[in-house]
């Protein structure tokens, strides 16, 4: 899909279910968004639909993975 050069795809990860990929993307503004979903996401012949989540603020960010007490 060519994700490693577009600078605004943060992270990608394969799900399961009714959806294929999630994006984690930045973005200046809406309309900064809106050109890079049409001019480069949507120009990918592999890419036929697209649905887009806000994240309206953060409950709980972290890094560590509690391996001891999985």
């Amino acid at each position: 899909m060519g994700l490693q050069r577009l600078p605004q795809v943060q992270e990608c990860y394969t799900l399961t279910g009714s959806h294929d990929y999630l994006l984690k993307i930045v973005a200046k503004d809406m309309s900064s968004y809106r050109d890079f979903i049409i001019d480069s996401l949507m120009q990918n012949p592999t890419v036929s639909k697209v649905e887009t989540s806000m994240v309206m603020g953060t409950e709980k960010r972290t890094v560590y993975v509690p391996i001891d007490e999985v």
